[in-house]
């Protein structure tokens, strides 16, 4: 698979991650602060991906700790680890 289609499917499911948020925020109204802070730290994760496939790097990590000691929401580590799962099982 070439990088331009690796950027597609990189795009395409940012999109749909995009979507998503968009039904959850209208379902679920949040500050807005908080909407842009969750947009912004989206498009740096697609960006740093897009990167990642330019430089030709494989296996970024998915978290990163910043020191902040700030725990994710159960339902999010429940999505981290299915991801590390998946990617456990494609090595």
């Amino acid at each position: 698979m070439d990088k331009s289609n690796v950027h597609g499917l990189i795009n395409t499911m940012f999109e749909e991650v995009a979507l998503v948020l968009g039904g959850v925020i209208s379902l679920h109204p949040m500050k807005n602060e908080a909407i842009w802070s969750l947009v912004r730290g989206f498009d740096r994760i697609r960006q740093r991906h897009l990167r990642t496939v330019d430089q030709a790097e494989s296996n970024p990590p998915f978290a990163r700790d910043d020191g902040t000691g700030i725990t994710p929401h159960p339902a999010v580590e429940q999505l981290l680890l299915a991801i590390r799962e998946d990617s456990t099982v494609d090595s």
